[in-house]
């Protein structure tokens, strides 16, 4: 089910894990997301490319702004660089959660001449899609801490999920009410999405 801005109370950053493509078991890190409602609580599993794009998106800027994306550094990255990563990631998204709730206090999403509403919808749109779905663990077991408190678990399908610069997220078969637009209209918007995001990492690569 699809919710507004008004009914989030919190959302933070819980920690992260080395996950695995379901197609070519390339690893990436996936950044575990805690989201909480008026009435019920779930996990969301996002890359930094999402996040990345998601900054992007916005149309303001938070005084905290989004750590190093390494692009041009030696991988693996070191134990150091991940945990600079992680805690920058975390505090972004602390500080973007304060300035949306100090909008929504104040009404400027009933403002027509404000990008608050937007900005929310985009925000709402990002943490509510794929929800308790994880990416298969390259090794071992998922982590107690990352593991969505539901009957079973169903591993998702990274390549549809998380797509490395993905903005808006792709439905799946267990989040079609979250969509309310047709297939073709949500098919061009996510390509739309997906070009913007390929533009915004470019950029941040000159």
């Amino acid at each position: 089910m699809a919710f507004g801005f008004g009914l989030l109370s919190d959302v933070q950053m819980l920690g992260f894990y080395q996950a695995q493509h379901a197609r070519d078991r390339k690893p990436f890190l996936a950044y575990v997301l805690q989201v909480c409602t008026a009435n019920a609580h779930f996990l969301v599993y996002r890359r930094y490319s999402q996040i990345a794009s998601l900054a992007a998106k916005l149309h303001f800027h938070p005084p905290v702004g989004l750590p190093p994306k390494y692009a041009l550094q030696v991988f693996p990255l070191t134990d150091a660089q991940l945990q600079q990563r992680f805690d920058g990631l975390q505090a972004f998204l602390r500080e973007l959660m304060a300035h949306l709730s100090r909008q929504h206090a104040a009404g400027m999403h009933h403002d027509a001449q404000s990008h608050a509403g937007l900005d929310m919808q985009i925000f709402c749109d990002f943490v509510a899609h794929h929800r308790n779905r994880p990416p298969k663990p390259v090794k071992g077991e998922l982590p107690d801490w990352a593991r969505p408190i539901v009957t079973t678990t169903t591993w998702a399908d990274v390549d549809s999920v998380t797509d490395s610069e993905d903005v808006g997220l792709e439905s799946d078969d267990s989040e079609q009410e979250l969509l309310e637009t047709d297939d073709a209209s949500t098919r061009f918007r996510n390509e739309v999405l997906q070009a913007e995001g390929n533009l915004s990492a470019l950029w941040h690569c000159v």
